[in-house]
């Protein structure tokens, strides 16, 4: 799974709207509609935390989907 994918399904299982991701990530939707339409592993390394905060996650998890222990 992709690291938009794994942001798509969290967006969803939260009821986070993609207008919300965008403002924390500090990217247009636009933007966001493109990482969800390329099912793209490129993110903004700046966006990273931010978007982590918002879905409650870790970086691991957004980067591999894998859970910490």
């Amino acid at each position: 799974m992709t690291i938009s994918a794994r942001i798509r399904k969290l967006l969803k299982e939260k009821k986070i709207t993609q207008k919300a991701l965008s403002e924390v990530a500090g990217v247009t939707q636009s933007a966001v509609t493109v990482w969800f339409k390329t099912n793209t592993d490129s993110i903004p390394s700046s966006a990273i935390m931010p978007i982590c905060e918002l879905l409650r996650i870790t970086p691991l998890e957004l980067l591999t989907g894998e859970a910490p222990e």
